[in-house]
């Protein structure tokens, strides 16, 4: 989408304990120095989850955002008070591929993950059925490349994220930079 719907969501932060997740860590695009530095701001832990490992200042698991949530996550102690997904890129020019999308889906076949549309958004729903029982009370969650259509039915990476969270007593606070959620 090119939006930093991330840039959003601190207006709808309290001040409840809990962690600070990225799964997907920026690729230049600032979000994983964004939470960082929130989360400084906030005195909360931060942790960052990617397949490729290019950060090492900041807590970091180089893994699948779903084996992260299934795996590590429940041994961690944690409560999650703001949730930022965005990995595994969404194809906006369907039926056609453009190259850089062309080299991603070569480049996630090197790590055993098919990179389609389709799976980006079981990705995402599977990482939010482990997660959904460590979020706080209060918590928020960021879909990126996330919209409504004209059918008023959500779609991209986290389509299937937002009425799952819907029915586990989320409400949509913002849906016009990605769509942000809050318990």
């Amino acid at each position: 989408m090119g939006y930093k719907p991330y840039i959003q969501v601190e207006q709808y932060l309290d001040n409840s304990p809990g962690i600070f997740l990225e799964i997907g860590s920026e690729r230049g695009e600032g979000s994983t120095e964004y939470f960082s530095q929130l989360a400084k701001k906030y005195n909360a832990r931060f942790i960052t989850v990617d397949i490729d490992q290019h950060t090492t200042d900041i807590e970091f698991y180089s893994m699948p955002g779903s084996e992260f949530a299934r795996d590590i996550l429940p041994s961690l102690d944690v409560k999650i008070k703001c949730l930022y997904l965005d990995n595994m890129d969404w194809n906006w020019r369907l039926p056609d591929v453009p190259q850089y999308v062309e080299d991603q889906i070569k480049w996630y076949k090197q790590h055993d993950i098919e990179l389609t549309n389709l799976a980006s958004q079981c990705e995402h729903l599977t990482q939010m059925i482990y997660i959904l029982p460590y979020m706080t009370e209060h918590s928020v969650v960021v879909c990126d490349d996330t919209f409504k259509t004209q059918e008023q039915v959500y779609s991209g990476k986290c389509g299937a994220v937002v009425p799952f969270l819907l029915v586990n007593g989320y409400k949509v606070v913002q849906d016009q930079l990605g769509v942000i959620l809050k318990r």
